[in-house]
């Protein structure tokens, strides 16, 4: 077969084989034309079957519906133990046990949410994102408590 061009409706790429489009992104906005044709028609006239499935196939969702649920207990339980704490026994710490306290809760909590917002994005590495956010967080945390927090 003729070699073909696709017009995106903005720039002219060519010449690929019918083996080439098979490798490409397309979508159903292209047209397509080869040597000999009088005008560009729509991709969808191009009439090899793996070209057809690839127009119409549904693109796949990908989201790792456990870690999401697992996250929003673990996120569930983080606050309900951060709620308890601070309202109900508020009164049984000091103000020093309370702000280490958070270091115990902070962490947890920071990973479970970045996590749980990578995860629905569709991350590759959500958990990845979610130990570096704990981590980064945590180490703010300690400096905040350790620089600002003792100057004032």
């Amino acid at each position: 077969m003729n070699k073909i061009f696709l017009f995106d409706g903005k720039e002219k790429t060519g010449p690929f084989s019918e083996e080439d489009l098979k490798n490409l992104y397309l979508n159903k906005k292209m047209r397509f034309w080869y040597d000999g044709m009088p005008k560009w028609l729509p991709i969808e006239m191009l009439g090899n079957a793996t070209i057809q499935n690839k127009l119409f196939a549904k693109p796949k969702k990908i989201r790792n519906y456990t870690l999401i649920y697992l996250m929003w207990v673990f996120i569930g339980i983080i606050s309900l133990f951060v709620l308890l704490l601070y309202t109900f026994l508020f009164d049984e710490f000091g103000e020093t046990e309370l702000i280490q306290f958070s270091l115990y809760w902070f962490g947890p909590l920071v990973f479970s949410i970045t996590t749980l917002i990578s995860a629905y994005s569709k991350s590759n590495r959500p958990l990845l994102y979610g130990l570096l956010a704990a981590i980064s967080g945590t180490v703010f945390l300690i400096l905040f408590f350790g620089i600002i927090w003792s100057a004032l």
